[in-house]
Order: C-alpha cells, then sequence, then structure tokens
C-alpha cells in the first residue's frame, strides 16, 4: 500500500529515474564477512549458495550466475550453438540483439503488439522462414510475453525459444514466477531491476547437458586442467554480489507489490489525459521496471520531445524506451547479414515515435506522482491552447 506523505515536498532536487531498493548493508557485510577473511572473493561458498537460492525461489531445475544479462545471452546462446536466423522484436533493449551479432546469428526483425508491446505468434509467424534455427522474446517494461501461443509455435516449428528476461524479476506469469518458459532464460540484475547486485544476471534452463555447457563457457571454455573446449568468457560475478543477490531476494515481493501499486496511482492520476497504458494481459503481474504511456498524436501532434524538454526543466527525467527502434539503427542494418526482414513494422514505430517512460522505483512518493500528472497536464494544455491559436490564425 503506499502510503501519502503528510508534509508536501518543494522538490529542491530533480526526482530521480530509477533508484535501486537496497537491503541492510550491515547483513550483506556480515554474510559476506567470512568469506572476506579467508580470501575467497570469488568462485565461492556465498556463489554457490545464491545460485541454489534463485534456483529455489524461481522454481527451476538450474540457475547460474553471471557478470551481466547480456553476457548470458551471449553464452545461452552460444551453448545452443545455432545458426542462421533468429526472430527477435525491434521493440527491445539494443543487447538483445549484441548478443545475436556476437554469435554471428542473423536478427529477423518482427512487430509487437500495439498495446502491450510484447511478441505476438502472429508476428512470429510472418517473418519465419526455412532459414529460422530460434526465436528470442524479452519481457517488455516486466510485462511476459504470451508463452502460451508463443511456446505452440516454438513446438510447432521445432525452433528453441530463448527468453530475454532482464526486466522479468518482479513479473509473474498465469501464476508462476518466470524462469522456466523458455528452452533457457536470462535475467538481469543491473541497478535498474527489482532485484539488484550492482551488475549480473542470472541464466536458468531445465537441460542439465545445456547447464554444464553453460558451466565451461563461463569459465573461458576451459575445463579443470586449463584445457580449452569451447570459446567461452570470464562471466563470474564476485561474492559480495552473491551476498547482496541473497539479500535482495527477501526484498523482491514487497518491491513488485510497491511498483505495482505506484503504476495504478499514475493511471489514476493521467486519466484525464490522452495517453494510454501499457496493457498487461490477464492473469500476468508485470514488474514494471519501467512505467510507460503512449500519447496519442492527435492530440499531441509532434510535442513528445517538447514534452520531455518542459518535464526535465521541472526537474522530472524521463526516457524514450525505445527510440528509435532496432530496425532503424543504421548499426544492425549493417549487421544484419542475408536474413529476411520487413521495413513495415507499424506497431513497433507508432509506440517508438510516441512513447515515453516516467520515474519508476520502489523509493517514488505520492506527491512526485501528483507533480508529475500536474507539469504534463500543464504542458499539455499549452500544447493545445498553441494548435487552437495557431488554427485560428490560419483559418
Amino acid at each position: 500500500m503506499v502510503k501519502k506523505s503528510s508534509k508536501k515536498s518543494h522538490f529542491n532536487s530533480p526526482m530521480r529515474f530509477s533508484h535501486p531498493l537496497l537491503p541492510d548493508l550491515r547483513k550483506v557485510i556480515e554474510r559476506f564477512s567470512p568469506s572476506w577473511k579467508v580470501g575467497m572473493v570469488t568462485k565461492g561458498g556465498i556463489t554457490q549458495e545464491y545460485e541454489k537460492k534463485m534456483s529455489a525461489y524461481l522454481k527451476v531445475r538450474h540457475a547460474l550466475s553471471v557478470s551481466s544479462c547480456t553476457t548470458g545471452l551471449v553464452l545461452a546462446l552460444r551453448a545452443l550453438n545455432l545458426k542462421g536466423d533468429c526472430l527477435v522484436p525491434s521493440f527491445t533493449f539494443t543487447s538483445t540483439v549484441h548478443a545475436l551479432i556476437w554469435n554471428q546469428l542473423n536478427p529477423v526483425f518482427v512487430d509487437c503488439h500495439p498495446s502491450r508491446f510484447t511478441v505476438r505468434a502472429q508476428d512470429l509467424s510472418r517473418a519465419f522462414t526455412a532459414k529460422t534455427s530460434a526465436v528470442l522474446v524479452p519481457y517488455i517494461f516486466g510485462n511476459p510475453p504470451p508463452f502460451g501461443e508463443i511456446q505452440e509455435f516454438c513446438r510447432r516449428k521445432k525452433v528453441p525459444l530463448i527468453v530475454d528476461a532482464a526486466h522479468a524479476f518482479g513479473s509473474m506469469v498465469y501464476g508462476k514466477k518466470p524462469g522456466s518458459f523458455g528452452s533457457v532464460e536470462v535475467f538481469s540484475t543491473s541497478a535498474t531491476k527489482l532485484l539488484c547486485t550492482g551488475e549480473g544476471g542470472i541464466i536458468t534452463t531445465y537441460d542439465s547437458e545445456l547447464k554444464e555447457t553453460l558451466l565451461l563457457l563461463r569459465e573461458y571454455g576451459h575445463n579443470s586442467q586449463y584445457e580449452s573446449k569451447n570459446l567461452g568468457l570470464n562471466g563470474r560475478i564476485t561474492e559480495f554480489q552473491a551476498a547482496l543477490g541473497i539479500e535482495e531476494l527477501s526484498l523482491l515481493e514487497e518491491h513488485a507489490e510497491k511498483r505495482n501499486a505506484l503504476a495504478k496511482l499514475y493511471q489514476k492520476h493521467l486519466a484525464h489525459l490522452p495517453v494510454s497504458f501499457q496493457e498487461i494481459e490477464e492473469g500476468c503481474r508485470s514488474s514494471y521496471k519501467d512505467f510507460a504511456v503512449v500519447l496519442q498524436k492527435e492530440e499531441w501532434g509532434n510535442n513528445r520531445d517538447r514534452l520531455r524538454m518542459e518535464l526535465e526543466r521541472s526537474g522530472i527525467p524521463t526516457r524514450r524506451y525505445f527510440f528509435p527502434p532496432l530496425h532503424r539503427q543504421k548499426f544492425f542494418g549493417m549487421n544484419r547479414g542475408g536474413g529476411k526482414r520487413s521495413d513495415k513494422l507499424p506497431n513497433t514505430e507508432k509506440i517508438s515515435e510516441n512513447i515515453l517512460c516516467l520515474p519508476m522505483h520502489y523509493h517514488l512518493r505520492v506527491e512526485e506522482i501528483e507533480k508529475v500528472a500536474e507539469a504534463m497536464t500543464r504542458i499539455f494544455n499549452n500544447i493545445r491552447k498553441y494548435k487552437r491559436n495557431f488554427n485560428e490564425i490560419f483559418a
């Protein structure tokens, strides 16, 4: 439950766009202290305990810690030994597709749902060819993709489903925690996520053979005799990160509930404006890693960036996640290879041109949400007044 402060803040300093919820440092140090005393600061017992607790929490067979979600995706794709095309949305963070290119896979960009922002089976079906070797789908701002139809699609096409679960800690999927819907799923535990270890990630899988390959790849591809068996990386985390991760697990449910309550407050205070909110599939819960609004262009015109600038002047930071979409970025065009894709991704382009993500974190206060709503209302009224005056002059 979000309690309203009895004292109005004067906002002498700018709001924070994100702010991690961290545990009591004394508890982290107490957990880490034995390893510190013996000089075991990596590859020790705390990391093993962290992985076991993470496996139990997510109810998956195997959970491996890695240095970042991007590293985890690179290693997971390498372990699956894929070649050819991989279907992936254009409306996602760049690292989703960076991992494909690191593995010399050709990203084939697909469109997304117009209000949920996630990939649908029909989007995948349009782009599937004989060259397609895998499907890679992300949670978008914590909103789960429709796993039922996507799993069925992948079974029918006989290709593995890889899940970019960077935003997934704190989400729920049909009453289940994330981690068990793909052949492999990769989470982020960086500072903007609901479970934070500073930097880091988690790979989950039910495949024991794949887990052994991932362990090898995480350790430079070496066996115990330092003999290279595969092309790997140093993908490890430190014992301190593992200690922090264990303590963070106890805060995760409270964190997710708070963000969902804050999202409802935003929706209440912004309901009078011509904006739409991300739709969450029935039976699912978003982590609300980010809170997004999509401006109705017929009312706002081409004023998304003006709104951003005016909010910034009011001390309110925002982000244009994800703009420009990946299929419009030159880098990905140069590195796409010969895979088939269409430039016509209308939902992706409409969302990316009109979306704005507002401050969202555990420490966000009710009066700060009210300030955002007041500022957006003032700016919209000025835009509408200017538009009306302009039309009258040139009528």
